[in-house]
């Protein structure tokens, strides 16, 4: 994704690296490719230049098929100390609406611009229906 080009609503193509499971029972297996969009985009200039970008998942492939999917960031308290030019999950709190748009904020810190983020990045997801103990790493 190249910062220069890339905008709010434009789609981003991943797949789950672990499967979508109820307990032990796997509803969608490792490897079904998983859509999402950019729903906020942000960069910022200065002597602490960075990129920040929400994604938000939409549809996971299930036996050919495109089903929506509803999942929120799985922030889980693991944060590390980010190097120049590596992601970094902050926590935010806002608004309650845009903690209800269930999407994920990636900061890009210290990069200079425009940035090109490179394939390969992993996130942590968790489906949201909250009675199905669900959660999946999308890559």
């Amino acid at each position: 994704m190249d910062t220069a080009t890339a905008a709010a609503g434009d789609p981003i193509t991943a797949k789950l690296t672990t499967p979508i499971r109820d307990r032990s029972k796997v509803l969608v297996p490792a490897g079904a490719a998983v859509a999402a969009r950019i729903v906020r985009m942000r960069q910022f200039y200065g002597l602490d230049p960075s990129v920040a970008i929400n994604i938000k998942l939409e549809t996971v492939e299930v036996a050919g098929q495109f089903v929506p999917l509803s999942a929120i960031p799985d922030i889980g308290g693991h944060f590390q100390k980010a190097k120049k030019g590596t992601l970094r999950r902050p926590l935010q709190l806002g608004t309650l609406s845009s903690l209800e748009d269930r999407s994920a904020a990636f900061v890009f810190p210290e990069v200079s611009q425009p940035y090109l983020i490179r394939s390969g990045l992993e996130s942590r997801w968790v489906t949201a229906n909250p009675a199905e103990d669900s959660s999946a790493t999308v890559k």
